[in-house]
């Protein structure tokens, strides 16, 4: 039981938050009342880093992507929103259909001025009677600013919108999504990922299982790869599921990169400094030796030196393991691997290679084995791997890797 100076505490607290919450709202909603309105965009994306929005400072790609004919849309700067949280894109991302925060570009360029009395006195009584001592500011404007926002735009749309979002918020969906239900909206869970079960611990199965209900009651249709992840994703519980061939946010169409004969690409996983997946600095700096290891040894073999080109997942960044990316500088310069630009074409790079590998399970060898590219998955000295996932082999040790690879070379020569 409280006693009186707890509770008098409490309500002090709650008198604080609210004064806060109210500041924030008056410095967004007088702009919000004189900024120039812009026609609501039709497409909104959700959870894409800025490597996969963006390439090349341009959002066309992504754009040429989504409006392939497997998806229908006609996604374009001037009909789509694309949030990503990186804080230059609340004044740099104008030009690229980029903001940093979707529901307060609605608030602020495309809501109804007549709507928004409405919404400020919905957000202040929700506010008030919610139980606000444990919330935090942000959290209040996930749990209330922001709901408050897409409930008024969508609820009333009357042309259709599409809500696009990744397998990334499959935890916690953006706000936007568990909107009321509206005929008009239509809401899409991209599964960019193709490593949904064999690699999820018993927690994260749990997790995807537990959350099924939202997976399934806020989203219409879950776009998958292939018919094997779309089995999997049934396993979960999880419904209205339509396969769609690779999905990595670029275009499918390829112009094969020039390569020397023999090139390998090996598509690899930049461990981070700490980390709880498989994806050990242990695990991925063996693979990486191991592969070098065996294109010398062939190399030698068949009297022809093999290109060996390292594809990194995506740009280096302060969490990545130091010692693996001191591996892979001193690798490059002693000439013994080249390494690809992240940003490169993986069709086109795949297309132009003579064999793709990669390690478990990650997506490009997958894409490999949709251009009938000779491809394996390694797991190399993993005890608890499966000889083959989806049709593609995985090979456990070197020996494997090395007669693979010999195999195609000297069949291609």
């Amino acid at each position: 039981m409280l006693t009186w100076p707890q509770e008098y505490l409490i309500i002090i607290k709650k008198i604080v938050f609210f004064i806060l919450t109210q500041a924030t709202l008056i410095l967004l909603f007088i702009p919000a009342f004189f900024l120039k309105r812009r026609k609501a965009p039709k497409y909104f994306i959700f959870s894409l880093t800025g490597e996969q929005a963006i390439i090349n400072k341009s959002t066309d790609k992504l754009f040429e992507f989504l409006n392939e004919e497997r998806f229908g849309f006609d996604a374009c700067k001037e009909n789509c929103l694309i949030e990503v949280r990186r804080y230059k894109y609340i004044f740099f991302g104008k030009k690229m259909s980029v903001t940093y925060d979707a529901a307060i570009h609605v608030l602020l360029r495309c809501m109804d001025r007549n709507r928004l009395l409405k919404i400020y006195t919905r957000i202040l009584k929700r506010t008030w009677t919610q139980n606000t001592n444990s919330l935090s500011l942000f959290e209040w404007k996930k749990l209330i600013l922001d709901s408050q926002i897409w409930q008024e735009f969508l609820g009333r749309a009357l042309t259709d919108i599409f809500l696009i979002t990744t397998q990334s918020s499959e935890f916690r969906l953006p706000p936007a999504f568990k909107s009321e239900n509206n005929t008009r909206v239509n809401k899409i869970m991209f599964w960019y990922g193709t490593n949904t079960e064999p690699l999820g611990s018993p927690l994260n199965s749990a997790k995807v299982h537990s959350n099924k209900f939202e997976l399934n009651h806020f989203i219409d249709k879950h776009y998958v790869w292939d018919e094997f992840q779309s089995q999997l994703l049934e396993k979960k519980g999880i419904t209205n599921r339509e396969v769609k061939g690779s999905i990595v946010f670029i275009p499918r169409d390829t112009k094969p990169t020039r390569l020397n004969f023999p090139t390998v690409v090996y598509f690899d996983v930049t461990p981070h400094f700490i980390t709880n997946s498989a994806y050990t600095e242990e695990f991925c700096i063996s693979t990486l030796l191991e592969v070098i290891s065996a294109c010398d040894e062939i190399s030698k073999k068949i009297g022809k030196n093999i290109n060996l080109l390292v594809k990194p997942k995506r740009n280096y960044n302060k969490n990545h393991s130091k010692k693996y990316l001191n591996l892979m500088k001193e690798l490059h310069s002693n000439k013994l691997i080249e390494i690809a630009d992240p940003a490169v074409n993986i069709y086109d790079l795949i297309s132009g290679a003579d064999i793709t590998l990669g390690i478990i399970y990650t997506s490009p060898v997958l894409i490999a084995k949709e251009l009938r590219k000779p491809s394996f998955f390694l797991g190399l000295n993993k005890t608890w791997i499966p000889n083959d996932y989806n049709d593609i082999k995985v090979l456990g040790n070197s020996a494997q890797l090395k007669e693979n690879i010999f195999s195609i070379i000297n069949f291609k020569s």
